[in-house]
């Protein structure tokens, strides 16, 4: 369906400076997230910025048997982002909540785990799960505050 995008690999880092779109193996290469999610109409929210010097290395799509999902890849390993295609938060998982947040209209349901020094976000956004993993749980916040739309008409 979507294929995945990813950056060069770290021995080739000084070479290469975009993101590598690969679908049905043909490879293609884009300046930066916006322009390989526009042009393979691949229709998610993306981090326009983010904090810490931290950055996207891959963008990986998944399909097993009737779950679709897309995976981020960071520079800082600790941080983790999924998109749950066509699947919804549970009731017991939105109970399950340390506390919620509402960022442009969108409840964010916030896990604070401190046996793990993590913290966790989930929200729903057309129809789709959008979890976050980090040790901070401010900057999870900052990222939301900053994902954005590519709208593609098909």
């Amino acid at each position: 369906k979507f294929g995945s995008v990813h950056s060069a690999p770290v021995e080739e880092e000084q070479d290469f400076n975009g993101i590598s779109v690969i679908m049905n193996g043909e490879n293609t290469n884009y300046k930066n997230i916006k322009d390989a999610l526009e042009n393979e109409r691949i229709d998610i929210l993306y981090p326009k910025t983010l904090p810490n010097n931290i950055e996207v290395n891959k963008i990986t799509f998944y399909k097993k048997s009737n779950l679709d999902k897309l995976s981020y890849s960071f520079s800082d390993p600790d941080l983790y982002f999924t998109i749950s295609f066509n699947t919804l938060i549970t009731d017991s998982a939105k109970e399950d909540s340390t506390e919620t947040l509402k960022v442009n209209s969108v409840v964010c349901y916030i896990y604070q785990m401190d046996d793990i020094n993590s913290a966790q976000v989930r929200f729903e956004y057309n129809g789709d799960t959008y979890m976050l993993n980090y040790t901070n749980k401010e900057v999870l916040i900052e990222i939301i505050k900053n994902l954005e739309e590519i709208n593609n008409e098909n």
